[in-house]
């Protein structure tokens, strides 16, 4: 659920629906013996400072709280964003989108695109290849996938739906993983993250 869109034009505290939905789900797991999960939606048209406090209710509260997570595209960002300000102490890490002239921009744009002006066509559009790393909780779930299969070598290599033109930005790319971020899908072509997990996290 995107709860931007239940705060009914600021008339409800949106952090009191984000930590509403958490504790309902908690509450529900401990009544019912099933694994339930909330699909938090980011959203491009909601300024910085709303997306930021989805990241800081949700994504924080599911790393710090052990509870899985799975963010697509600017829910991907945003959890590299929480991971670099809360763990790697880079706390004005941001996307260039949200502040192009942020300390440390851990999301921007590919170094190509940094100075074009017009951005029409520029997006990473359609199925590109990705390498899953072996021994990773995304290797194991596209193993057991129709869609995962292995070589000779071992190696998974699948084919990703894109539509975007923003990417984690390889200049912090050890930084984050000596805090403990795996990259556990890179595409081959460009060298390009594009999925991540914690170390002895369930998703």
């Amino acid at each position: 659920f995107n709860p931007m869109k239940r705060n009914r034009g600021g008339e409800r505290d949106l952090d009191h629906i984000i930590l509403a939905a958490i504790h309902g789900m908690e509450k529900a797991m401990l009544a019912y013996p099933i694994k339930v999960g909330i699909i938090i939606c980011f959203d491009r048209t909601f300024d910085e400072k709303l997306n930021a406090i989805l990241a800081k209710k949700a994504i924080k509260y599911a790393r710090l709280n052990n509870m899985p997570f799975l963010g697509l595209c600017l829910g991907m960002q945003c959890a590299v964003i929480e991971f670099a300000r809360n763990v790697c102490g880079l706390k004005e890490a941001n996307s260039t989108e949200f502040r192009p002239k942020t300390k440390y921009p851990v999301i921007s744009l590919l170094e190509e695109q940094r100075h074009v002006k017009d951005m029409g066509g520029t997006m990473r559009l359609g199925a590109y290849p990705c390498k899953i790393k072996k021994g990773t909780l995304a290797h194991f779930a596209y193993l057991a996938s129709r869609w995962g299969k292995q070589n000779k070598k071992g190696d998974i290599l699948v084919q990703e739906r894109h539509r975007h033109r923003y990417e984690l930005n390889n200049e912090f790319r050890k930084d984050l993983e000596k805090k403990g971020l795996i990259m556990s899908g890179i595409n081959p072509e460009r060298d390009l993250v594009e999925l991540i997990e914690l170390k002895n996290h369930p998703f």
